[in-house]
């Protein structure tokens, strides 16, 4: 049986995804289970008195009875007050794992109370890269570079997302065990946001081709919906322009943070930056004009929404902004 000093009795382990405390709460329940395993509950699905039961009992020819109690970010009230009184006097014949998928970063209510009161582990990844790194050696993978730093920038830096990214490549790349970057396009791009972000890109870049053609893909997405992604359009030209007054006032780029345009990572304010010589000021602001008219008329009812959204959005960028070379 693995070493139990290591891994506390009671304890909470915590990240916005699931997928990040697998790690942990597998060695604990080795250590506390052993061959027997441990009894795991869904906070969702468990009630006070029941989780209390279990807790109170101790099964025949076992010291200890340990219990997991998993997504517990989605317990009733009761079951957490219960939890929180338990743990005032934990029984010495019980072991608890508590699993929350949310961020405990700054904690209010009973959470606070509960984290006072046992160890806990902050398993929020911080890195996209670390995150995609582990997982693929973990699960007999390898990213290529290219993979990784599209894989980065899909996500936005959000690990969550890159979790959820990493289980639709290595279910279609089962057989090579090997991702590539354009396996990234190829399969995240098939889903409604990834390409919905696809016809931004190209719409930025000026490139009316590719963004008639994603277009054309996105409107037999039964989940996109056309003022949607207006709003995503808008947040680049308004971003555009923000960069452009940073510039005029002698700021370096280096100095925008891209929290100051919204995002979370730096990827989609370079890629702005790389465009930003196609979009002079008053071009923006004609730009900003369109996108704010086409909405007042997706607002009041179109035939064709998605035809309409097309039609306006090629016509900015024929007036406005030089095709790409």
């Amino acid at each position: 049986m693995a070493e139990r000093t290591q891994w506390p009795k009671n304890w909470i382990l915590w990240a916005t995804d699931p997928r990040m405390t697998e790690r942990e709460a597998a060695a604990w329940c080795r250590a506390w289970g052993g061959e027997d395993g441990v009894l795991s509950l869904s906070g969702p699905d468990t009630t006070a008195a029941d989780l209390l039961r279990e807790l109170r009992s101790v099964p025949m020819f076992r010291e200890v009875q340990p219990v997991r109690l998993r997504h517990a970010e989605g317990a009733e009230a009761d079951l957490l007050a219960a939890l929180d009184a338990y743990l005032d006097r934990p029984s010495p014949s019980s072991a608890l794992l508590i699993e929350v998928a949310a961020d405990l970063s700054k904690p209010a209510g009973v959470w606070k109370s509960l984290l006072g009161k046992v160890p806990s582990r902050d398993l929020r990844v911080r890195s996209v890269r670390a995150y995609a790194e582990t997982r693929a050696q973990a699960e007999g993978f390898r990213l290529t570079p290219e993979a990784l730093e599209g894989l980065d920038e899909w996500s936005q830096g959000d690990p969550a997302l890159a979790a959820r990214a990493l289980d639709l490549l290595f279910l279609y790349k089962a057989d090579e065990k090997v991702v590539d970057g354009p396996d990234l396009p190829a399969l995240l791009g098939a889903g409604g946001t990834p390409r919905q972000w696809d016809a931004v890109d190209a719409f930025v870049r000026g490139d009316a081709r590719t963004l008639a053609a994603t277009l054309a893909a996105i409107r037999r997405d039964p989940d996109a919906v056309p003022l949607a992604f207006l709003g995503m359009v808008a947040k680049q030209v308004r971003s555009l322009l923000y960069l452009r007054s940073a510039k005029a006032s002698g700021r370096s780029f280096r100095d925008v943070e891209p929290r100051e345009l919204g995002f979370s990572h730096p990827a989609p304010v370079r890629r702005l930056l790389e465009n930003l010589e196609r979009w002079p000021e008053e071009k923006i602001r004609r730009a900003l004009g369109v996108l704010y008219d086409l909405d007042l008329s997706l607002k009041g009812g179109v035939r064709d929404d998605w035809g309409h959204v097309e039609r306006h959005l090629l016509r900015i960028l024929k007036e406005t902004v030089p095709a790409p070379p």
